[in-house]
Parts: C-alpha cells; sequence; structure tokens
C-alpha cells in the first residue's frame, strides 16, 4: 500500500556499503532522508551524492541522518563512491543500500509468467466526454521526430498567451497511445485548462474518447502553482496536467512491483506530452507535486486515486539570446 504523510514507514533490514541496515537502529532519535536513485553512474544522481556530503554538516547540526538507495550492486555501489570521491573531493560518509533491484525481482520464468498473466490493462470508464476535442491537421508538424528530440528541453517560463484548443487535443492524444508494455496499469489524465482557445478555464478530465468532460470551471492559475508544490510554471502555463491511478487496483493485480509499472506507465504519457508540446511551438516541463492535494482538488471523481506524473505546457519565454 502506498505511504501517506503521517504513517510509520515499515522497518527493513538491508546490505549497504556500509554493511547491514535496520531502519529504525540507524535513524534512532534524528530525523531520516531516505533518497532514492535509479542508477549508479548517472550524472545527475552522481552529482547528488557528492552535493549531500558536502552538506553533511548542515544535516548533523539538524540531527538528520541520510541513507541513499540505487538498483545497482554493493560492487558498483562500491565503484561509484571512489568515483565521486575521486572526481568531486568529498567523502562520501553514508550509506547506499544495495540490491534494491534484486529483492524484488523475479528469478523463475514461471513467477514471471504468473507476474505478467495479471499485468493485462483493466478497462477505464468508457462515459462519453461532454466536450469533443478536433485533432490538428496531421500535417501540422513538419519535423521528423528525431528533430524534436534534439531541440526539445524543460521550459522555464511560461506566459499567459493561450494554446490552440486543436493543440490540447493533439497532445493528448499523443500522450494516451497504448504504452507497449507486457503489464499495464492505465492511468487517468486530469487537467486544469488555464488558457485555452474556445475552451472555458477550468479543471477537466479526459475521457477514453479523447474528449474532456469538465468538473468545474474557473479559474485555478493559484490552485495550479499550489499543487505543483507552490512553483509559477503550472500558475503560468496554458494547461497543467496529471496522471492518476487507483493504485488498490494495481496492488491487488500486480502486488508491490505494480507501483513500478504505474510510474512507468505515466512516465511515458508524460514523455509523449513532451514531444508532442515541442512538435507544436510549444513549451513543456515536468514537475513535482502534492500528490494527496492533487487527489483532493481533483475530487470526488479522482478519490481513491493516486497522482503518478505531473506536466505543464504552454507558451514558452525564451531567455533573451536564446
Amino acid at each position: 500500500m502506498p505511504l501517506q504523510l503521517g504513517d510509520k514507514v515499515p522497518n527493513f533490514v538491508q546490505d549497504s556499503t556500509e554493511g547491514p541496515i535496520d531502519l529504525y537502529s540507524y535513524a534512532g532519535n534524528s530525523w531520516l532522508i531516505l533518497f532514492s536513485h535509479p542508477k549508479d553512474f548517472t550524472p545527475v544522481c552522481t552529482t547528488e551524492l557528492g552535493a549531500v556530503a558536502k552538506l553533511r554538516g548542515e544535516f548533523d547540526r539538524r540531527n538528520v541522518r541520510v541513507l541513499a538507495l540505487s538498483v545497482d550492486s554493493l560492487d558498483s555501489h562500491r565503484r561509484w563512491v571512489a568515483d565521486i570521491e575521486d572526481t568531486q573531493g568529498v567523502t562520501i560518509d553514508y550509506p547506499i543500500l544495495a540490491e534494491a533491484h534484486a529483492a524484488s525481482s523475479l528469478e523463475m520464468p514461471d513467477a514471471v509468467r504468473t507476474w505478467r498473466a495479471g499485468g493485462a490493462a483493466p478497462a477505464l470508464p468508457t462515459t462519453p466526454s461532454s466536450i469533443r476535442l478536433e485533432l490538428l491537421d496531421p500535417n501540422a508538424v513538419q519535423q521528423p521526430i528525431e528533430a524534436v528530440i534534439v531541440r526539445r528541453g524543460s521550459a522555464r517560463r511560461f506566459s499567459h498567451a493561450p494554446i490552440p484548443r486543436a493543440a490540447l487535443a493533439t497532445v493528448v492524444r499523443a500522450a494516451a497511445a497504448p504504452a507497449p508494455l507486457d503489464a499495464h496499469a492505465p492511468s487517468i489524465c486530469y487537467l486544469i485548462a488555464n488558457a485555452v482557445d474556445d475552451l472555458a478555464s477550468g479543471a477537466y478530465v479526459v475521457g477514453t474518447d479523447g474528449g474532456l468532460t469538465a468538473l468545474r470551471e474557473g479559474d485555478f492559475r493559484r490552485e495550479a502553482g499550489f499543487l505543483g508544490l507552490g512553483q509559477e510554471l503550472p500558475a503560468d502555463a496554458a494547461v497543467a496536467l496529471y496522471w492518476l491511478v487507483d493504485l488498490d487496483e494495481v496492488f491487488a493485480r500486480l502486488g508491490d512491483r505494480g507501483y513500478r509499472v504505474a510510474q512507468l506507465e505515466a512516465a511515458i504519457a508524460g514523455g509523449r506530452t513532451y514531444l508532442a508540446a515541442y512538435a507544436l511551438g510549444l513549451g513543456a516541463t515536468g514537475l513535482t507535486f502534492f500528490d494527496d492535494d492533487v487527489t483532493t482538488f481533483f475530487s470526488p471523481h479522482a478519490a481513491g486515486k493516486s497522482v503518478m506524473f505531473h506536466m505543464a505546457i504552454g507558451r514558452h519565454v525564451r531567455r533573451a539570446g536564446t
């Protein structure tokens, strides 16, 4: 089950670069930051581990212990630590948990087949949308996907200028295309429309038919900014999009590994949103969010669902000289 704010984190014992770690014993009477990384030696993760080491004194003054997690082996972690210390001039004096990926791996073919048997995508609600969206002409994008990938990037500022309704339709349709996975946890896309031509500002849910159903109308720029951890980007953007999934249903079919599937499938939708927006000459950026507040904002329709991914799209403001 997903953890919520205020929940007690279950204890575990895991091998690490400093030997076996019992979570409760390691934390003791201190605050604890457990920060996770998807792979050893990746550039951003490598920089982050070095930065945490440089701030170790600040953590100590605040009675905070730090514990890192990455998916690779203990041997890989040790080589990674040596590389970080050599290139950044720091000492990694906190443990990195090992074999997190292997701990939940399926080792036997029969176990894999059994797990995949529950991976078929469940049917999502098929209530017809009340607002139909017409797509842009297929010839609207002249560049090949390779060119779009090369020039895309994360927008750092959005104007309040509106985007065409057909552009929103095209982005939403691209994001919703089936993902070629062996297990599925399809999410439902909710959005806050701040500035879309011929579409009232408000909160909407995207239907399986590619249309929209209004949950409530109004100017929700302030709320969009709050949901995106108080950042200006989703408040300024033309549209803020959120992908939510019923994790209870996912866990019932796929077990704890289902969370990875839900994250992956929503991230694919977010990546497609990125590329579609840039292909249409718009800007896009991914954002962090207040999980429970997103669900509450879109409820009662979103009740019982958890947010997996958040994007904002709109007219990006370029910096001078770019």
